[in-house]
């Protein structure tokens, strides 16, 4: 039969583990949502630039001579 002291040593050492787990999964989170911000950035920048170059190809077509 295990003593009081060792069910405490083990509910300690669940709640520690529970407790590292849930700060991984933060973690994880965190990282997954910035990827997501400069991802989106970067497409935001890409078409921004494609917007640009598009409209001054129409300058250049319709500027008049």
């Amino acid at each position: 039969m295990t003593t009081t002291k060792e069910l405490r040593a083990v509910r300690q050492w669940f709640n520690e583990s529970r407790w590292r787990l849930l700060d991984g999964f933060i973690a994880v989170n965190d990282a997954v949502k910035a990827a997501e911000v400069e991802s989106k950035r970067q497409l935001v920048a890409m078409l921004h630039n494609l917007d640009e170059f598009r409209h001054s190809e129409e300058e250049r077509e319709y500027r008049p001579v």
